[in-house]
């Protein structure tokens, strides 16, 4: 594995640091002056990585490639420190479950295959949030629930706050259809479907959810029935395709999704 270049505020670092020393990795730590003054790092990602962390829009997040030369990072913007203890604790393990996926053969292909083709949209990126949700998963269950409870129980609420200006017309904006589909329908239904089946109690509670939020999605008309339809087909392809290796017909089941916003 690749070291992981870390890049947060002073105070965070001994939190980090004891964090991945407890857990194995090769890290280096950086606070965004000294990072921006290193020479070992490719101008173009430094100056990514920097404007990133300025706009500070996510609490945690890993940054690697299939490809050797590319640097493997962890942006830790300023708001991290805000986050309680535990939430803390959930961001650095979903990412160490992003870092270590591409110990997996299989995920480490598919990344490739995107970087190569260049392809972009949350459909495709599903199955690296689900292996990262599993790392968190087997590593620490209440953790993993904790957060399920916190974040994606709020999904249901968060549409219902909003259903009144969703039409075909604006979900067709990448940005809505990004936060409400992509990211609170269809990676949402992955993750629990993929990750804790299990768990009965949660797994149920969290598919009744998941059910609500279709519902409420499907009142709006017969376009969003067409996209809530395409759900199915996502979970029946990565059960029946991409887990057995052909993440190409996985990538198709996600462009006909996409083609329906066209």
């Amino acid at each position: 594995m690749k070291k992981i270049n870390v890049i947060a505020d002073k105070e965070m670092h001994s939190f980090i640091e004891k964090f991945l020393e407890d857990r194995s990795v090769d890290f280096s730590v950086d606070t965004v002056e000294s990072y921006s003054k290193r020479n070992d790092i490719n101008d173009h990602i430094k100056e990514n990585d920097l404007n990133l962390l300025k706009q500070g829009y996510f609490n945690a997040q890993v940054f690697q490639s299939s490809y050797q030369e590319v640097p493997t990072r962890l942006l830790v913007p300023k708001e991290f420190s805000s986050l309680k203890d535990w939430s803390k604790e959930y961001s650095m393990l979903h990412e160490l479950g992003h870092f270590f996926s591409l110990k997996n053969n299989l995920i480490f292909d598919y990344y490739k295959y995107l970087e190569e083709n260049n392809l972009r949209g949350e459909l495709f990126n599903i199955p690296f949030e689900i292996e990262a949700e599993k790392y968190v998963f087997e590593n620490n269950k209440k953790l993993f629930e904790k957060n399920a409870n916190a974040v994606y129980f709020n999904y249901l609420r968060q549409i219902k706050d909003i259903i009144g200006k969703i039409n075909s017309n604006s979900i067709r904006n990448y940005k809505d259809f990004y936060n409400i589909y992509e990211i609170r329908l269809f990676r949402y239904s992955s993750i629990i479907k993929f990750v804790c089946e299990s768990e009965i109690e949660l797994y149920k509670k969290h598919m009744e959810n998941i059910k609500k939020i279709k519902k409420l999605l499907a009142m709006k008309g017969s376009f969003f029935v067409k996209i809530n339809s395409g759900l199915d087909r996502i979970i029946t392809s990565l059960s029946d395709d991409f887990y057995k290796g052909n993440f190409i017909q996985y990538i198709n089941r996600c462009k006909e999704i996409y083609s329906i916003l066209e």
